[in-house]
């Protein structure tokens, strides 16, 4: 279950190909809210970047359980305080493409969870690299090697 705490909250999430090498990151400030939020940004935003790049096939993995769940439909919306977003959410993956959403370890996405903290004292909206720098690779070893 989520937590009701409203806290200063950022967002972050990493793309990655079939071998797992990192396509792209991002990180971005979501604002004052709840850590469902925070994560249900971060799909909503992977979600996008992956249709602009053209990508039709994807993984979506995400450490957030609950998240998934609601996404996969084993959870009832009922009245969520997150609704709107939760649609909007569904009506990306209702496009022309194969999603498939899966839950994973927090310990197999570190570099996310860092991509989000990051966010949380940023100042940016959201910030993409298309090529993260070499000090990320530390973060991608260590994600590669917990979801083995």
């Amino acid at each position: 279950m989520v937590s009701a705490n409203i806290e200063k909250y950022g967002r972050g999430g990493v793309v990655r190909n079939a071998s797992k090498s990192c396509l792209g990151a991002f990180f971005g400030f979501v604002g004052m809210g709840d850590a469902f939020e925070a994560e249900l940004r971060a799909v909503l935003e992977g979600l996008r970047f992956a249709w602009e790049k053209g990508w039709r096939k994807i993984v979506l993995e995400s450490d957030a359980q609950e998240v998934v769940h609601v996404l996969q439909g084993i959870t009832s919306l009922g009245c969520h305080n997150h609704f709107e977003l939760i649609k909007e959410v569904f009506n990306l993956l209702q496009r022309e493409w194969v999603v498939q959403l899966q839950h994973i370890y927090r310990d197999a996405n570190k570099l996310a969870d860092c991509l989000a903290r990051k966010g949380s004292h940023s100042l940016a909206q959201v910030q993409w690299w298309d090529d993260p720098s070499p000090d990320v690779a530390t973060f991608l070893l260590s994600d590669s090697l917990a979801s083995v």
